[in-house]
């Protein structure tokens, strides 16, 4: 999928049910999250994040902070009780205008619209945390790799990166039932569900990188990984894991 068919499925999830695209809880879907429940959740995340960035003595400065894939603002705004000033990008205009809807009355808070595999409206060397969080699995790995080196060339010296990702490709699909489909092998299956995938609209699509691939680039790109920790935010179906990398300085 390139990004302009992204954003139009994403743009399609922010007018008709953008709270479940964000947190697809099954219970939630058919705009069943309340505001207050679904922010809250926002507030628990990014508490358990600065909870630990100040357990390892990580993002000495708060100034500035950039929520990539911001969606309706629910981790922008919980990043604003600890930073001077948080950007908040998403690809979807219709996100951006839940997202100031929702937190236009928070002056440390802006949101942009983001369209394009660069970051052009954000310095290099001007952003103390970049956090994204149920993002970058929905964007197909090219692009990924693209963001991650606009992410780094961003941070400030010592500033930090926290992504989470899964691993690579869902396991094999399983089977289940009787007929056909049991007697096709697994990746018949796939490519068959796929194509079925391919025409609903709109779509989430998932992807992953590799864990040594995520690491060998961000040390190549001047922001080496100092830790992994097992992430199943995305599901259960592949391995994931979320990464914390520091800029170095040059």
């Amino acid at each position: 999928m390139r990004l302009g068919s992204l954003r139009r499925h994403w743009d399609e999830y922010g007018r008709s049910d953008p709270f479940w695209a964000i947190l697809t809880a099954p219970d939630k879907k058919g705009n069943r999250w309340s505001v207050d429940e679904f922010l809250q959740t926002g507030r628990e995340e990014i508490d358990a994040l600065i909870a630990y960035l100040d357990e390892r003595g990580l993002t000495e400065n708060r100034r500035r902070a950039l929520d990539f894939g911001c969606g309706a603002g629910r981790l922008t705004h919980a990043l604003a009780r600890y930073f001077d000033h948080v950007i908040g990008v998403d690809i979807a205009a219709s996100m951006i205008d839940v997202a100031k809807r929702l937190h236009g009355g928070t002056p440390n808070i802006e949101f942009r619209v983001n369209t394009s595999n660069r970051l052009e409206s954000i310095a290099s060397d001007s952003i103390d945390l970049v956090y994204t969080l149920l993002v970058l699995q929905h964007i197909p790995p090219r692009y990924v790799r693209e963001y991650l080196a606009e992410f780094v060339r961003v941070l400030t010296p010592g500033g930090v990166l926290v992504f989470q990702l899964p691993s690579g490709d869902a396991l094999p699909v399983k089977v289940e039932g009787h007929g056909l489909k049991r007697l096709l092998p697994h990746r018949a299956v796939a490519v068959i569900r796929a194509v079925r995938r391919w025409r609903e609209f709109p779509r989430m699509e998932s992807h992953g990188l590799p864990r040594r691939e995520v690491e060998q680039l961000l040390t190549d790109l001047g922001a080496p990984v100092v830790d992994v920790v097992d992430d199943h935010a995305h599901g259960t179906d592949t391995p994931g894991f979320r990464y914390y990398a520091v800029k170095v300085a040059r």
